[in-house]
């Protein structure tokens, strides 16, 4: 079977003017491509199809919509549109059949269209991905619309795998034309290990506007573990690969994907870490060519520790990596003796501050944080008690040290807390599993 390398049409980009810019990560192992951009070109309302590229021509119709009941109408749907030269687009059925001319000016060039094709080799086949759709521009939803896209994985040009999106849509973005010298960085990205290709992930960053550490707002992950007709595929919110991926210690033969999942925290938005716990999709390729695939928490290396101490110590102690939250807190020691000095009147151990968490083993942020206690009533003297403390630390550490060590924790952040914490082993529960927790009590 012959095996298909990257299909998809590429220029020499660094001849190019407009060159983009390409993302990577992990040393060249997760790659944006970049590709040809297609249009579709739309009839304007009353749009004149002539019967040769002249304006002295006979008009044989107009393209409308098909509701007017008109004797001069066609469906404009039933067509589809090419340039002919700078002034006359031509006007073909779907089967190349030309139905006449129309001016230019009487059409607009509508959304860019990405087609895409890729392949990879396993030991029992290859396995080939299309993919035909509009590229993601609003941030209006997580998940990309089914009406705008559509892409299929086949075995060996024969058995059809998998699907997405609506296949009737896919005979009218692949009519579309290539416009040459147009290009458009893809949210494509290929996955490789040791040179070869395994697979592909593909997305957006909605928040790529704000100071942020997602890499991908939400993301597809399609990888064919070799095994005969068996994908791994999932998607996700929140990939990070910078603030991450990128510090994790790995094996030539290992391919890393960590995607943040959320936490409840007090106050957690999507643009400040609520994308904060980071889950891994880790992919083995094994000498015979097979992917065996490992998920679940990330081991916080010493390389993330020190790229980011305060990031890792947030990771782990919500992991409950008790050596984790050692070893990222000797980082900052300065940092935690500042605090303690600046806010004593916070520097409370998990007992002091939650009895009941000290009582039950349990130690839940969303209880740490603000009053034990927490009604309507009170919550004015709440977040007044909250602003004081967030005011009083960020004045001790800095923003940055604030929001990991306290808002994505709970805990407040001293040696003589931390301590305590690591000594009491108190483990996190999110609301609704402390709720079951109780319950079952």
């Amino acid at each position: 079977m012959k095996y298909w390398a990257l299909i998809l049409t590429f220029f020499s980009l660094s001849s190019l003017a407009g060159e983009p810019n390409l993302n990577t990560y992990q040393n060249g192992q997760v790659q944006q491509v970049a590709g040809q951009v297609y249009y579709t070109y739309e009839p304007q309302i009353n749009t004149r199809v002539r019967q040769q590229p002249s304006l002295d021509s006979n008009v044989l119709g107009l393209l409308n919509n098909d509701d007017r009941n008109h004797d001069t109408d066609i469906n404009h749907k039933d067509y589809k549109y090419a340039p002919y030269d700078e002034e006359w687009m031509k006007v073909l059925d779907f089967d190349g059949k030309l139905l006449g001319y129309s001016h230019r000016s009487l059409f607009y060039k509508s959304n860019t269209i990405i087609k895409y094709e890729d392949s990879v080799q396993t030991p029992t086949g290859t396995y080939k991905l299309e993919f035909i759709g509009h590229p993601y521009r609003q941030a209006l939803e997580h998940t990309y619309g089914s009406g705008n896209y559509y892409y299929s994985i086949t075995l060996d040009d024969a058995e059809l795998i998998y699907e997405r999106g609506w296949k009737s849509n896919k005979r009218h973005l692949q009519e579309m034309y290539i416009q040459e010298g147009e290009f458009l960085p893809m949210q494509f990205h290929t996955l490789d290990i040791q040179g070869k290709r395994v697979g592909w992930l593909f997305g957006w960053n909605q928040y790529a506007n704000y100071s942020t550490d997602v890499d991908f707002s939400f993301a597809r992950l399609i990888v064919p573990t070799g095994t005969k007709g068996e994908l791994y595929t999932t998607q996700g919110l929140g990939f990070q690969f910078r603030a991450i991926a990128d510090f994790l210690d790995k094996q030539a033969n290992q391919l890393i994907i960590t995607e943040g999942r959320t936490q409840n925290i007090f106050g957690s938005k999507a643009m400040f870490n609520y994308y904060h716990l980071p889950y891994q999709h880790l992919f083995i390729l094994k000498e015979d060519g097979f992917i065996n695939v490992k998920t679940g928490n990330i081991e916080i290396s010493e390389k993330l520790i020190e790229s980011n101490p305060y990031y890792a110590y947030s990771i782990a102690l919500n992991y409950d990596d008790y050596d984790a939250v050692r070893r990222s807190s000797n980082r900052f020691k300065d940092a935690l003796d500042r605090a303690a000095k600046r806010c004593p009147e916070y520097d409370l151990t998990v007992a002091q501050k939650c009895p009941e968490c000290a009582k039950e083993g349990i130690f839940r942020p969303t209880v740490y944080v603000g009053y034990t206690n927490r009604t309507r009533e009170n919550s004015t003297a709440r977040h007044k008690a909250y602003d004081e403390l967030e005011s009083c630390l960020v004045s001790a550490i800095g923003k940055e040290a604030y929001h990991y060590l306290y808002f994505s924790t709970g805990l407040f952040p001293s040696q003589k807390v931390i301590d305590d914490y690591i000594k009491n082993k108190y483990r996190y529960m999110d609301e609704y599993r402390y709720y079951l927790h109780k319950k079952e009590k």
